[in-house]
């Protein structure tokens, strides 16, 4: 299974809609997720009306919130996550109320994966606001997180979670590594030690920054980048490596396509193209 998550920013632009278009043509994902792009109801509709051009079916969007025999209670967020699968991905659950947290920011797929019944929890954190520090708002956040995961694992249906998102936080920032919100670790040999005397189904590994550290790409400092705020490493994905096989990327460029990241190695400033503060991420689960 491959999905591809993707905070395509605050403006959509017709741009963004070719890359949109492109990423589908190129990565084929089975699930895409997107944060943002959704301002308003229109460009909402224009994003969905497109995904479902490519043959997705909206497993979730903000205008959801419009269907009445869903019972949301919640009006429309504009940063709402935009949820999309193949037509041959049936979930085991459709969306409902309980599927999600903060008005959509925080979403729940149950599919099977290899025949492993799996619960993808997508998010959308809430802004550091060009803070270094994590805020009260994104502890508030996280909670959140921590409770929607214990729902998942009362489930039966649940063999597994994988997390995927926008988290606004860096691997490091300790709300990520703290027994009451969720623990992991972001090296590979630390997680392998850990997981040797703990059992605990909240500890994940976050595999982001070796794939920064190990890049060759001389660019690529991060997956979200202003010249305000400089790089930061914001979306990833956490998975428990016991029970999971997980490749995960970050997109600088489509094969033979568009190139999200400017390669030249003089600039200082600008390094990701067509007005994105945000790269693409990839991943794919093996068994």
């Amino acid at each position: 299974m491959k999905i591809l998550f993707w905070n395509i920013g605050n403006v959509l632009s017709e741009r963004k809609i070719e890359l949109i278009t492109e990423s589908i043509s190129i990565e084929h994902p089975d699930i895409f997720c997107i944060a943002e792009g959704s301002y308003s109801r229109i460009d909402c509709q224009r994003i969905v009306d497109k995904l479902i051009e490519q043959e997705y079916i909206c497993y979730y969007s903000p205008l959801f919130c419009d269907k009445d025999e869903l019972q949301l209670n919640y009006k429309y967020v504009s940063n709402g996550l935009k949820i999309f699968i193949k037509v041959n991905i049936n979930p085991i659950e459709s969306f409902s109320f309980s599927s999600q947290r903060k008005d959509g920011r925080i979403v729940a797929l149950k599919t099977f994966i290899n025949y492993r019944a799996t619960t993808l929890i997508f998010l959308h954190n809430t802004s550091k606001s060009g803070n270094r520090e994590v805020t009260d708002d994104q502890r508030d956040f996280i909670s959140s997180l921590g409770t929607m995961i214990d729902f998942a694992n009362i489930g039966i249906d649940t063999e597994r979670i994988i997390i995927i998102g926008d988290f606004n936080l860096e691997p490091w920032d300790n709300i990520l590594r703290h027994k009451k919100y969720i623990e992991s670790s972001f090296f590979y040999k630390q997680n392998s030690l850990y997981q040797r005397k703990n059992n605990s189904s909240r500890f994940y590994f976050n595999p982001s920054p070796e794939i920064i550290f190990q890049s060759k790409i001389e660019n690529l400092g991060g997956t979200f980048y202003t010249d305000n705020s400089g790089w930061a490493l914001f979306d990833y994905v956490l998975y428990n490596t016991k029970d999971s096989v997980v490749i995960y990327d970050v997109i600088t460029e489509f094969a033979g396509g568009s190139k999200l990241l400017n390669y030249d190695n003089s600039i200082r400033s600008s390094f990701i193209n067509d007005d994105l503060d945000h790269l693409p991420i990839i991943t794919k689960i093996n068994n």
